[in-house]
């Protein structure tokens, strides 16, 4: 499908607030499906597209479990993020005060050319509610963070978070504020580029392999110490 602008963006959060509920209402999938290995593991790769101001927007998104503990992840792979999304639940009050530090890892506030939305998840359960909404709205105004309550369960407010957040970045790059998310009539107009040497050939596929075993070394060892009692 052709698209105007292809835009990179994290989605973080503590375990249960609702990252990949979030991401898979927003791309209209059965939100209780099973989920496939690597987001069991804590880290998603999912595709999306909205239309912003006419501008048809391909939406590349990383949902992103522990990243507190993988600070590593984001310094290889946050090239070109134009955006990050901070999920806390709205009923669990340490995801709110864990938000600092998803923050503080993704790189706020040393790149204002970022957008960061906070995001208050499970709007829908009011009754078990421990965050109010007026506390979130004054930390993200502290913050400079756009903010907004949604509901993944029922998909209440959900594509304005993501279309805010890709509205927001799409008006830096008009500024000028925002350089590395060219749009795909400009990569068209780049010189063809040279064939990737054998170095880069070996080193991404063993790059991959080596961050699938960091990920899996845990469940290793405690399969091999359950194994062996």
């Amino acid at each position: 499908m052709e698209y105007d602008y292809l835009f990179k963006l994290f989605v973080v959060g503590g375990g249960g607030v609702g990252k990949l509920g979030l991401i898979r209402s927003l791309k209209g999938n059965i939100f209780d499906e099973e989920k496939t290995l690597a987001e069991i593991l804590g880290l998603g790769f999912h595709l999306s597209m909205v239309n912003i101001e006419g501008k048809a927007i391909k939406l590349r998104i990383f949902s992103i479990g522990g990243l507190d503990r993988f600070s590593w992840f984001h310094s290889s792979y946050s090239k070109g993020l134009v955006g990050v999304l901070l999920v806390y639940d709205i009923t669990r009050r340490e995801t709110f005060n864990h938000i600092p530090t998803l923050m503080k890892v993704t790189g706020h506030p040393d790149h204002p050319n970022i957008t960061y939305m906070l995001v208050g998840n499970k709007c829908e359960l009011e009754n078990e509610r421990a965050v109010s909404k007026e506390e979130a709205e004054q930390f993200a105004q502290q913050n400079g963070l756009l903010f907004v309550e949604t509901s993944a369960a029922t998909s209440l407010n959900v594509e304005e978070a993501f279309k805010r957040t890709a509205a927001n970045a799409l008006k830096k790059i008009q500024d000028g504020l925002l350089i590395h998310a060219p749009s795909k009539a400009q990569q068209r107009r780049r010189p063809p580029q040279q064939n990737p040497s054998p170095f880069h050939i070996f080193v991404y596929p063993l790059s991959f392999l080596l961050l699938l075993l960091l990920f899996l070394l845990p469940f290793s060892f405690s399969f091999t110490s359950v194994f062996l009692s």
